[in-house]
């Protein structure tokens, strides 16, 4: 055998591998045949002799070569496993073992045993086999019982005595029956007997831990009984369930009220209804009635936490101002307690959150084309506070203030196609014509972000009362079309006195050019304007002309030119307050006395039973459907009423 093939083989427990250390006395032997091959002087018989050991060193090299797996040591393990396994029985005395240990021992066995059959295993495979059944059988016998286990029945002995000691007969609640210490004491007594017997079986103790606990259970059971605690919380309880309302998901149920299924609440009311039982059992025991206590705090614990808050938002409170429709809902503007408000209501009834403008007391509301709000209204400073939500937060507030240290009132408000805000107002200082101002209409148009002012309309007399111009008596109202042509609706007095008095009095729609809606010459408040709006390309103007409440119907061409007009609705009333059309419908909202009145088409419908707060009856519509707002008299709440024909 050459150096390079000794080289090449390794040692080891696998077949074809040789002994561990065989290859170095090989190793040795080959190094002294070397020594006698390099040595000049050697002789003959001494090169014979080498020969003959290498021989003999090679034949015992090739020995050493493993040409089986040696499982000898598995299958004697496996067969001492096994005979153990067979002879152990599992129970509580001593000698036997813990319940499932035989089948946990078995488990390895059976593995050791496969191990043992494969013909194709490895020495090292066999080996491990004989290592895990090793230190199973370890597991094993640490398994088997070599004491009794007291410990149990002696906890028990000691706090059942410990509440015998404490107990005392009588018939006050607390105390036991007459003779229930006695018979408790002997089966103590009993326990004891058990806990101090050297051969008691683990049988036996744990016999012994089960009649003791029985036993404490029938003196428990004798003690007089107290309900106080059970009455109070049942009486608690069937307070506790009438704070919510049964729903299926809440979604009639306020905000700020709460609300569980059908299934909770019938569970809670079963539980409610056993301790109710228990209470009417005049027999129930003490550890009955403080269980019933224990199990209702229980139910009471899932009831609370199956509570939830309702979706259904609650009507807001205030004195309606202005609403708009969007899409699929409706926007609302209000005030209250000195500030402006804004809610909307879906097609589903359901509020949204209220959102506080800023402080004043009137505004109105317009919708853009992007379903987002715009509120202008007059501030407490007295000027035009602008505000529009983006759709995640509402802007600052931008002002608009007086020309020349005046007031500003009467905010309108429209949106143009790129939904920047147009406003109208009345400023008691916008110029100083004349030699005594009046009140002028105003109005106002952002540019990059930030508002322009113009002077429409000048309000103004002589020092001399002999002529004057008043622009500004009534709020002024504007609308935009679809080409973003403004139009405003205003009434103007004027005032001359020269060799007799004569006073004027007009409604006029300005666009690109004037129409009139009725003027006279009179003194008399003959005019209101109540609301003007762009529907379908039309313009449309609801205002009183002495005791008539009027609707008139403008055409419109595209660059802004009023081209004709006709009266849509007429009616004897004092006033009215807003219109809505749909196709050829109309509704206008307006009051009888205290009393909601709609025009539906024309025919008024007077809703007896609802008083409206203050003066405002806004109607909208919403998708063809028409709805009425209004604030009622009763609560103070802003209500919707859906009007039909």
């Amino acid at each position: 055998m050459g150096l390079k093939l000794h080289q090449l083989i390794i040692e080891g427990i696998e077949i074809g591998e040789y002994a561990s250390g065989s290859k170095a006395t090989f190793q040795t032997a080959i190094d002294g045949a070397q020594t006698v091959a390099g040595d000049g002087s050697a002789t003959q018989v001494a090169v014979n002799q080498a020969v003959s050991d290498l021989a003999t060193a090679e034949g015992i090299f090739d020995g050493a070569e493993i040409t089986s797996i040696d499982k000898s040591a598995l299958t004697t393990a496996i067969t001492a496993a096994q005979e153990k396994h067979d002879a152990a029985v599992e129970g509580i005395e001593i000698g036997e073992y813990g319940a499932g240990s035989k089948a946990a021992f078995q488990t390895v066995i059976d593995g050791a045993q496969t191990i043992a059959a494969d013909a194709s295993a490895t020495q090292v495979a066999v080996n491990q086999a004989v290592s895990d059944l090793a230190t199973a059988e370890g597991i094993f016998d640490g398994a088997e019982i070599t004491s009794i286990d007291k410990s149990t029945l002696t906890t028990a002995i000691t706090a059942a005595q410990g509440k015998h000691d404490a107990a005392v007969e009588g018939i006050e609640i607390g105390e036991y029956g007459a003779g229930s210490k006695a018979t408790f004491q002997s089966a103590i007594d009993g326990a004891q007997t058990v806990a101090g017997d050297g051969s008691a079986t683990q049988v036996a103790v744990n016999q012994a831990v089960s009649d003791l606990a029985t036993a404490e259970g029938i003196f428990d059971g004798t003690q007089v009984t107290s309900i106080d605690n059970l009455v109070t919380e049942i009486a608690g309880a069937n307070v506790n369930k009438g704070t919510v309302t049964v729903s299926l998901d809440g979604s009639e149920v306020l905000t700020t009220d709460e609300w569980v299924t059908i299934a909770v609440m019938t569970d809670y009311e079963t539980a409610i209804g056993i301790a109710q039982g228990i209470h009417d059992d005049h027999n129930t025991t003490q550890a009955v009635v403080n269980q019933a206590v224990i199990d209702l705090l229980a139910s009471t614990l899932v009831f609370n936490n199956a509570k939830a808050f309702g979706t259904l938002t609650a009507e807001p409170v205030g004195s309606l101002l202005d609403t708009k429709a969007g899409t699929n809902f409706i926007g609302v503007l209000y005030t209250r307690d000195g500030n402006i408000y804004y809610n909307q209501q879906d097609s589903d009834d359901i509020w949204g959150t209220e959102v506080m403008i800023g402080g004043g007391t009137e505004g109105r509301l317009a919708i853009d084309n992007a379903n987002k709000p715009h509120v202008a209204y007059t501030t407490t400073e007295g000027k035009i506070g602008y505000r529009m939500y983006n759709g995640s937060i509402w802007s600052g507030i931008q002002l608009i203030e007086s020309n020349h240290e005046g007031v500003c009132k009467w905010p309108s408000i429209d949106i143009d196609n790129a939904n920047n805000p147009r406003i109208t107002y009345v400023d008691t200082m916008g110029d100083t014509a004349g030699t005594t101002n009046q009140p002028d209409v105003m109005y106002a148009y952002t540019n990059n972000g930030e508002f322009v002012k113009q002077l429409l309309y000048s309000g103004y007399y002589d020092s001399y009362f002999k002529y004057g111009s008043y622009s500004a008596e009534k709020s002024p109202l504007i609308t935009m079309d679809s080409n973003n042509n403004r139009y405003v609706l205003y009434q103007w007095r004027t005032y001359e006195h020269g060799m007799g008095v004569y006073h004027g009095r007009g409604l006029t729609v300005s666009g690109t050019n004037s129409l009139s809606l009725g003027d006279i010459g009179s003194n008399t408040n003959r005019y209101d304007i109540y609301d003007f709006k762009e529907v379908g390309g039309k313009l449309y103007a609801l205002y009183r002309n002495n005791t008539e409440i009027k609707l008139s119907e403008m055409s419109v061409n595209a660059g802004g030119e009023i081209i004709g007009s006709i009266e849509k609705s007429s009616f004897v009333a004092s006033s009215a307050y807003s219109f809505a059309i749909h196709n050829s419908t109309i509704v206008i909202g307006s009051k009888d006395g205290s009393n909601l009145r709609t025009h539906y088409n024309g025919t008024p419908h007077t809703f007896t039973e609802i008083v409206v707060k203050d003066n405002a009856v806004s109607v909208v519509n919403l998708g063809g459907t028409f709805y009425t707002y209004y604030t009622d008299n009763q609560d103070d709440g802003i209500k919707r009423l859906e009007i039909t024909e």
